[in-house]
């Protein structure tokens, strides 16, 4: 009986009609809270992950800038 369950094969009908209405309360929170959980894991990550690359985009663009600023022209008419 547990291996079924585990494995992911219980089917909705399989919830909605053999448990009683109890354990769909406690079935029904818990895959609540496990959703709102994996939702925010999702969040932290694209967050997280669009910081690290924002960050080496903008740091890559001013490499580049200081490059072209010193391999050209530019420079000089900084310094005048």
């Amino acid at each position: 009986m547990g291996f079924p369950f585990l494995a992911g094969f219980i089917t909705k009908t399989w919830i909605k009609y053999d448990i009683p209405f109890e354990s769909k309360a406690y079935l029904y929170n818990s895959i609540l809270a496990h959703f709102n959980c994996l939702c925010r894991l999702i969040f932290d990550r694209v967050v997280s992950l669009s910081k690290t690359k924002f960050n080496q985009l903008r740091l890559l663009i001013w490499q580049i800038a200081l490059n072209d600023l010193f391999q050209s022209q530019k420079l000089l008419l900084i310094c005048l």
